[in-house]
């Protein structure tokens, strides 16, 4: 099990940091609120899929829920802020 829990952790820490870096470069406060949050979701998510791991797949669902959406959200943002970027630049 503590293999298996470190590769997954690993695996999502990829993940959340390629989403963070990318929100990092959306200008504004809100987006770096949100990679603060991001990064308390993803150490509670840590914590409730390890203790939720020995329960199967059940026991574990909110703590990857929790680890992966506000990763894919940040994804999303930054997104949408390159598109709309785009989009002004080609309007200009």
């Amino acid at each position: 099990m503590p293999r298996a829990f470190l590769q997954n952790t690993l695996e999502q820490a990829f993940i959340a940091t390629i989403g963070i870096l990318a929100l990092a470069t959306v200008k504004g406060e809100a987006a770096l609120a949100y990679v603060v949050g991001t990064v308390v979701l993803f150490s509670l998510g840590r914590v409730t899929f390890l203790r939720g791991y020995p329960r199967g797949a059940g026991g574990r669902a909110f703590g990857i829920a929790t680890t992966a959406l506000p990763a894919l959200g940040a994804y999303g943002w930054a997104l949408v802020d390159m598109a709309s970027e785009a989009a002004r630049l080609a309007a200009a």
